[in-house]
Formats: structure tokens, sequence, C-alpha cells
């Protein structure tokens, strides 16, 4: 049995293949992030653990997956923008397509764990109409369908530009 522990220095690249992506842009947003399959690494429908910690002050936006979600706060708050404050501790979890979000990073940042049902449904799907949102949508959409790999989806410029759009957003009741 593995053990992985968060102050190595591979820790935060840990994803499978077609996920890793998914590292470079929580680099892009002074996140860090590990995703483990929790079964065999190809099988789509293996259900996905997204270990993450976010910047004090991040927006999340209003988002969804097309699966089951249940995230655990560890340390630090998400200020929902109904003022629910989830603590460590603290459980959210969504059904298939169900929306979530805005919500905060409070003081100090945070630290969760998030459990997909799926691993082919960890990329968000988002009503949002902005076009770096909608090439973002068309990258991940090439990359799930193979026809691009992850390392070109991480070298694509579209990322780092949504990754600054969404450090640059700000809170909004």
């Amino acid at each position: 049995m593995p053990y992985h522990f968060q102050d190595d220095a591979d820790f935060w690249a840990i994803a499978p293949r077609r996920l890793r992506y998914a590292t470079t842009l929580a680099k892009a947003q002074h996140h860090r992030a590990a995703l483990f399959v929790l079964g065999e690494e190809d099988n789509l429908d293996a259900p996905l653990a997204l270990v993450l910690r976010m910047p004090e002050g991040f927006v999340a936006p209003r988002h969804s997956h097309p699966c089951h979600r249940l995230e655990m706060v560890l340390e630090g708050t998400h200020i929902r923008e109904d003022g629910t404050i989830l603590g460590p501790g603290d459980v959210s979890t969504s059904l298939p397509g169900e929306e979530y979000g805005p919500f905060l990073i409070g003081k100090g940042g945070s630290f969760s764990i998030e459990i997909f049902s799926k691993q082919s449904a960890m990329t968000p799907e988002n009503s949002d109409e902005n076009p770096t949102t909608i090439a973002l949508a068309k990258l991940m959409a090439a990359l799930n369908s193979g026809a691009i790999t992850p390392e070109q989806a991480a070298e694509d410029p579209v990322l780092q530009q949504w990754g600054a759009e969404a450090i640059a957003r700000k809170w909004e009741q």
C-alpha cells in the first residue's frame, strides 16, 4: 500500500495522465492540487479524490460536475455566497449537474478534499459565457476526447489565461 506525504516534492504533481493539466491549472491559480484515482487509472468511471490547497481570497466560480461530489474542508474556511461558512470537518455535497459556488476562500487559505463519483466528471461544467471559459471548455473537451494530450493541454495559453482571470475575479455577493 503506497503512502503519499504532502511535504514530498512530487506530491502536488500526482494526477492520472489524462488529468495532469489540472496540476498546471492549479499552479496558474496559486493552488496546489493532487488527484488520486480510487481504482485503475484508465477506468474513467472510477472515483477520484482531489486534494486541494487554495489561497486566501480566491473565489471559486459557480459550476457543476456531471457526477456526485463530496467536499470536506480540512483547514481554513469556504465562505458561500449565502453567508454560510464551512470550516474544518464541514462537508458539502452535490448531485450530478447541481451548481455550487461561488465561494470565497477565507483567511489563511484552505486545505480540502473533494471526491468525485467518477474521474471522467472532475472537469467542471460552467454556465459562464466568458470567452476564456468557453475556450477552456473546448480545450477540456479536446483532451477528454483524446484529440490532444495532457501535455498539449498544459501548454495551451488558454489554461494560463483562465487561471489569471480566476485570480483577478472579485468577490461579489
